[in-house]
């Protein structure tokens, strides 16, 4: 039990940022030291893991462990040394927490808990960034975003927009409403568990303040991210032609009552922040050309493309090569893959909470791989935290029908190059056609 608390501690301050928010704590190191205490704890969990993971019965840890070849290989490849260095240990520190999540996570119950207390924190960030924008606190690591606009109609630079903002790594409007989706899958999930009695209807209080919080972030991606999310959780939970008829009866009314930026889409307009995008990732789309295997190096987009990506994908195949960017798809694809095979598997009659669980789970990952089409978050823990979390769901539902979650063969690893292929296929051809009609 110490080592799953001590985990638990980890995610508080991953999540929270104490260092960022206190005042005298700027320069102490909470997290290095908390995290290095919990794996020293859980390390005889993560040996047991890591021999799963060299028996090919964990592919996503594989794909983690490729991504960290990748990181160094990318540098390497080109000589530096140093880069190599460097980047390898920033990515070896989340490998390290994605093997202290999934080391835990190791029934059902320690799931439960765990997204109990990631609702917790996600609120605890969000209630901080709150009373920051509506100036009940100052504190400078809150601080909302001011984003600049133009009116589309004169082009002249209008009063920016104040965009509510976590701390640390959620001091980004887009990162804080990604977050924020998924919230709000977890929060249902929470929500319709009828063992919990009256109880549950508190997380009614959550949901609404996530609700209410998303449209103060003034994020198109995460929009879409909710949208994905819950529109996947509807066709899942109420098949798909009524899952489709409520989307279509929501969606009009959602873009009503949000509107503003966040529904406002014009690639052919100069100052509109997604066109800026989809040249960026054109960019680095022509920069991948240059080194095609193992990528122009971990960091380096920006320096061809003039811009951050801003696609999670683009950014993966540009930066890690062919290899790397086949790694981070994989093991997303992976994961996605089984919780679909799930549906049709035996897990209700054999375990009916973790099929209960499948639709959110589902829900919450595909919210978090749209909301990374327009996030550069490849080298960041939370987007680990829930790949992590579906492979640790995953791990428990072979226990029931390991039919439906295949252990690493070589026939799965020649469908993910496949997948891979395609994948960077299309988005070539959508920022070539882009640029060319733009």
């Amino acid at each position: 039990m110490i080592p799953f608390v001590l985990f638990l501690l980890v995610t508080a301050v991953l999540i929270i940022r104490p260092a960022e928010i206190i005042p005298g704590l700027e320069n102490a190191q909470i997290y290095e030291f908390v995290i290095l205490g919990a794996l020293a704890a859980s390390a005889n969990a993560i040996l047991r893991h890591l021999s799963q993971v060299a028996a090919g019965k964990r592919p996503v840890s594989v794909c983690m462990f490729g991504l960290l070849g990748a990181v160094a290989l990318s540098h390497l490849t080109s000589g530096t040394v140093g880069a190599a260095a460097t980047s390898g240990f920033m990515f070896l520190k989340i490998v390290l927490f994605y093997l202290l999540l999934v080391a835990n996570l190791r029934t059902t119950w320690r799931i439960r808990v765990f997204l109990l207390w990631l609702c917790v924190l996600m609120m605890a960030q969000v209630g901080l960034g709150l009373l920051q924008y509506f100036e009940v606190i100052d504190v400078e690591a809150l601080k909302p975003h001011l984003q600049s606009e133009y009116d589309p109609t004169t082009s002249e630079l209008i009063a920016p927009t104040a965009r509510l903002c976590g701390a640390g790594i959620f001091h980004d409007p887009n990162d804080l409403c990604v977050l924020l989706a998924v919230g709000v899958v977890f929060t249902l999930y929470k929500l319709t568990d009828r063992s919990a009695g009256a109880a549950r209807f508190a997380w009614m209080i959550p949901l609404g303040v996530f609700l209410g919080a998303i449209p103060l972030t003034h994020s198109r991606g995460g929009l879409l991210a909710l949208l994905a999310g819950l529109g996947t959780l509807a066709i899942v939970r109420l098949g798909a032609r009524r899952g489709m008829l409520l989307l279509a009866l929501a969606i009009p009314v959602l873009f009503v009552a949000v509107g503003g930026r966040m529904t406002h889409f014009d690639v052919n307009d100069a100052n509109d922040t997604s066109q800026h995008r989809l040249r960026a990732w054109s960019d680095g789309l022509l920069a991948f050309r240059q080194a095609p295997v193992f990528g122009v190096g971990q960091g380096k987009y920006e320096d061809h493309a003039g811009l951050v990506a801003h696609n999670t994908y683009v950014e993966s195949y540009t930066e890690l090569g062919f290899f790397g960017g086949t790694c981070f798809v994989a093991a997303f694809a992976y994961v996605t893959w089984c919780l679909l095979r799930l549906r049709r598997s035996p897990l209700r009659d054999r375990h009916p909470e973790l099929a209960r669980l499948r639709p959110y789970m589902l829900a919450a990952l595909v919210a978090l791989m749209v909301g990374l089409v327009s996030l550069s978050r490849g080298y960041t823990p939370p987007t680990y935290l829930f790949l992590g979390l579906a492979a640790s769901y995953l791990h428990l539902a072979a226990s029931y029908t390991p039919r439906a979650v295949p252990p690493l063969t070589t026939e799965l690893v020649l469908r993910g190059v496949g997948l891979s292929g395609l994948i960077l296929a299309a988005l070539q051809i959508f920022t070539v056609t882009f640029v060319r009609w733009s």
